[in-house]
């Protein structure tokens, strides 16, 4: 509940504070990164060379209430980083992980930028500008473009009821963002340790009336493959690290959703010892007084809302 002038919220224990990740519990994260990113793996030689258009049998347009402002989609998008990177198991930072935020004095237009580390491995970097969101995330393949057919099956998910891979989710999300004025453009571009260069970019593409159907937009994808700049079968002794995949997303005003309404409401971000947990579920929600809870800016920016924080690992 949020706090009042009856219940003032209660100090977290400074004994309580989350331990620093150990060797093996970085060694096992790391492991399991590789063997996520083998799993994922298939012959990019099959992608031919050069741009190819898909669809997404998606419409954009004025979006639905549950799909109106930033945070539907931004919930999307990082859920994706989430669950592919495996940042927070049960609703938690992963113990491997440790977490850094800063926010750049004297760099123009940069909000704040975001470090996900394994010991001194990167995994995950977010830079949020006024208007521009950036996701970089390490051990990534490429995806492939079947990822762009409805309710396709996913074998990094659990279940069809769970979370864990690359969904429908996504193309909703970036629908929902191209039919908002300001939204400018939505890319991801995949690079390997072997020089393979995969682009996609979101689009809306105009249709005309037909028949009793009306004009509309309508989503799809423009996947560009580079040339392999590698000779055939080269294969890298880079690490996992060095397959990567980048999110840009160019809209008016992300930047500040990000952080007002992004931020407060993903567990990831939270820094939050078990003293002050009111209820830990299972399936990783929990219940928590969000004053009680140190800002993720270390006190630079606003703390998160005074309302109660809960969230849940939704399926993407």
């Amino acid at each position: 509940p949020a706090p009042n002038a009856e219940t003032p919220p209660a100090a977290p224990a400074a004994a309580a504070a989350r331990p620093a990740p150990s060797a093996s519990q970085r060694a096992s994260y790391l492991q399991a990164r590789e063997a996520k990113l083998k799993a994922c793996r298939f012959n990019l030689s099959a992608l031919p060379a050069g741009k190819r258009v898909h669809d997404t049998s998606r419409t954009i347009k004025k979006p639905t209430p549950a799909w109106a402002g930033f945070w539907p989609a931004l919930r999307e998008f990082m859920q994706n980083t989430i669950d592919h990177l495996d940042l927070a198991p049960r609703g938690r930072l992963n113990p491997a992980l440790s977490l850094r935020v800063e926010r750049p004095a004297g760099q123009r237009g940069t909000l704040a930028s975001i470090a996900f580390r394994c010991g001194d491995e990167p995994v995950c970097a977010i830079e949020v500008e006024e208007d521009e969101l950036r996701i970089l995330q390490h051990y990534t393949f490429p995806l492939h473009p079947r990822a762009l057919e409805t309710g396709v099956p996913d074998a990094g998910k659990g279940g069809d009821a769970t979370a864990g891979g690359f969904g429908d989710g996504f193309k909703t999300a970036a629908a929902a963002l191209l039919g908002q004025p300001a939204c400018r453009s939505i890319s991801w571009t995949f690079e390997t340790a072997e020089g393979r260069t995969v682009r996609w970019d979101f689009v809306g593409a105009e249709r005309a009336a037909v028949g009793n159907f009306r004009a509309s937009r309508v989503l799809e994808v423009a996947v560009h493959v580079a040339a392999d700049a590698a000779p055939a079968g080269a294969a890298s002794s880079a690490g996992g690290a060095a397959y990567v995949m980048r999110q840009r997303v160019r809209v008016g005003g992300i930047g500040r959703a990000f952080l007002a309404e992004a931020a407060p409401r993903l567990q990831v971000f939270w820094s939050l010892p078990d003293a002050v947990l009111l209820g830990n579920g299972r399936q990783g929600d929990f219940l928590a007084d969000a004053a009680a809870a140190p800002p993720i800016f270390d006190g630079s920016s606003a703390s998160p809302s005074s309302a109660s924080a809960s969230s849940s690992s939704s399926s993407t």
